[in-house]
């Protein structure tokens, strides 16, 4: 029982990360045509932040490799868009 329950609140966990996940793709990809707005801008910082609070190996020292994966992809993306 509290298996299936940690492993039901892992996988929602793992789909909100996607979610965050494409809509940085999204953003991301707003500024490869154009000069990205002030709210996409803003929303990019607020992704990554919310992705570093929940991923930073530092914070969550028994992360997964997936977790570890998702925090680089979006230091990767944010790197990318300052």
């Amino acid at each position: 029982m509290i298996d299936e329950a940690l492993k039901e609140e892992f996988l929602e966990y793992e789909h909100n990360i996607k979610l965050q996940m494409e809509e940085l793709d999204e953003l991301i990809g707003d500024k490869k045509f154009h000069k990205l707005s002030k709210k996409n801008a803003k929303r990019i910082k607020s992704l990554y932040k919310e992705c570093v609070l929940k991923l930073h190996p530092d914070l969550h020292p028994d992360q997964s490799i997936i977790e570890k994966n998702c925090l680089y992809k979006s230091l990767k993306h944010f790197r990318w868009v300052i």
